[in-house]
């Protein structure tokens, strides 16, 4: 399986980060590591995340939430990608 990331999603992860590197030095590589982790997580387990009941879809939207910060991943599973 692979990771299919939407411009918006990799624009919001680059914000996020400079964001978080111009609190705190360091911080913005943390948050990239959470993002890395979370999203090797979602790759090898794709069911495990919480079903994400915000936005109505036919299809299955799982998150799963970044450790130590207020972000989630959310992803539907689409043939043999993660979107």
């Amino acid at each position: 399986m692979r990771l299919l990331v939407f411009d918006e999603a990799k624009l919001e992860l680059d914000e996020a980060t400079g964001h978080y590197e111009l609190e705190v030095e360091g911080r913005g590589r943390r948050f990239l590591v959470a993002y890395r982790d979370v999203v090797e997580h979602a790759l090898a387990f794709p069911n495990t995340g919480v079903h994400a009941t915000e936005v109505r879809t036919r299809r299955t939207l799982r998150k799963f939430r970044l450790r130590h910060f207020p972000y989630w991943l959310v992803t539907v599973v689409v043939g043999d990608e993660l979107a």
